[in-house]
Formats: structure tokens, C-alpha cells, sequence
């Protein structure tokens, strides 16, 4: 099969600066935190170089520099100190307060374990049906029209819309990384420890992602592919394919 560009649509919202479509509430509050994000970033930016400029120009034109000593040596230590952790506060708040949104525990649906491997993925839903799956990238040669080179897997994972889905995410050997940022999940799967994210797919449709943790020579081979259905198509396929 001849060898074909990556869709230009999904290469393109894994640029830095863009965002796939947000499907998800987590990927939502995502979507609305980077919109302030830089506004922080300048916020915070434009004070500190100004700050520093007019320190060096002082200090380059003023002829008596001098040395404090005792109680202000003291206090100027403090607020070297005091004030990048307030700025560091600042900046993190939204960060923390998305991280404890996605990991916590809620009353999921259904239940998908996630297993990382050396280069390909085990996924098991045991809450309908007992289904258990490997999923490999497929090769060029096996691709259909429209599917995306290196992107493409030869078993999705199915999954229902408007359900509330809790993934446990761990490794079976080194430590993977399961990612897909139009759903905002991104959590390492380690071996040993169960990495558990909450997510309710809004929209019908197919969301791509990759293994983002260096994990050996084909760390770069491991898609993830997650569809989104209505419940009873995700019924049909485990019923048809398990």
C-alpha cells in the first residue's frame, strides 16, 4: 500500500499551541484554563523583566552600590523566597485543581482496565461482558481509505457516550504513558500501580492519542485509538466481536 501524509486535520491539532475538540468535561475545564493561561504567563512576565531591568539600570548607574547588612540582609532573603512561591501559587492553582478533578474516584458506569506493554496496549471490560483485547498500530500496508498512518490500531476501544467511565491504568513491564488529549486523560501506566482516571465522553466520534512516555525502541508505534458511541452500538461490537 502506498505510504500516505497523516491526516493534516489531527496532525494539526497536536501542534503546541492547539487543542483537539473538547469532548469531555475534564477536557473542557482543560480547554477553559489554557484560555487564561497566557494571560497569566504575561501577567506575571511583563512585572519580573521590568523589575529586573530597572535593577541592572540602577546598579549600572548608580556609583555608591551598597551592601545591606543584619536585619535587612534578613528581609531581603524572605521575600526572595516569599515571593516566587506566591507567583508559583498562582500559576499551579488551575493545574492542581484539574489534576484532583481527573483522578478522583466517582461512581463510574463502567470500569476499563488498561494495560501498557512493550509497544502495545491490553484493555479489559469485565462490568457487561468479559472482554479482554490486545491492540497494535496497524502497518502500512494493512491500512484502510481514511484511516491514519501511524495513528491507526487494528482493535479500538468502543466506548459509551454520556456514561461515566473510570479507567485503571498500570504497566506490565516499563513505564508507558496513556494519553489522549481530546478526552484530557493523560496518566503513566507503571507497573505495580493502578493510575485511576474518570472521564464522560460528550460527543459521538474518534479520538487519537499516543503512548507519551519514552518506553524503548517502538515507543513511537503505540497509538491508542478510543470510539465513542450510543450505548447500544458499544453493545452490538462486544456482543459481535467477543
Amino acid at each position: 500500500m502506498e505510504h500516505r501524509a497523516p491526516n493534516s486535520k489531527v496532525m494539526c491539532s497536536m501542534l503546541f499551541m492547539g487543542l483537539f475538540s473538547t469532548t469531555t468535561p475534564s477536557s473542557n475545564r482543560i480547554s477553559a484554563r489554557l484560555s487564561t493561561f497566557w494571560f497569566k504567563v504575561w501577567a506575571l512576565l511583563i512585572p519580573v523583566v521590568v523589575s529586573v531591568l530597572g535593577l541592572v539600570g540602577f546598579l549600572l548607574t548608580n556609583q555608591n552600590i551598597f551592601f545591606i547588612t543584619g536585619m535587612e540582609y534578613v528581609l531581603a532573603e524572605s521575600l526572595m523566597i516569599v515571593i516566587p512561591l506566591i507567583l508559583l501559587s498562582f500559576m499551579i492553582k488551575d493545574s492542581l485543581t484539574l489534576l484532583y478533578a481527573t483522578s478522583m474516584s466517582v461512581q463510574a458506569d463502567l470500569m476499563v482496565k488498561v494495560v501498557g506493554s512493550q509497544w502495545y496496549w491490553n484493555y479489559e471490560i469485565s462490568d457487561i461482558e468479559e472482554v479482554a483485547f490486545t491492540s497494535y498500530m496497524k502497518s502500512c500496508d494493512d491500512l484502510m481509505v481514511g484511516e491514519v498512518r501511524f495513528l491507526e490500531v487494528d482493535n479500538r476501544l468502543v466506548l459509551p457516550v454520556m456514561m461515566k467511565v473510570q479507567l485503571n491504568i498500570t504497566s506490565s513491564d516499563v513505564i508507558h504513558s496513556f494519553a489522549l488529549p481530546s478526552l484530557g486523560v493523560k496518566a503513566d501506566a507503571t507497573a505495580g500501580i493502578l493510575n485511576v482516571v474518570s472521564m464522560t465522553i460528550n460527543k459521538i466520534g474518534t479520538h487519537y492519542g499516543q503512548c507519551s512516555e519514552i518506553c524503548g525502541m517502538n515507543h513511537s508505534y503505540m497509538p491508542i485509538v478510543v470510539e465513542g458511541s450510543v450505548f447500544i452500538s458499544f453493545y452490538y461490537w462486544i456482543v459481535s466481536h467477543f
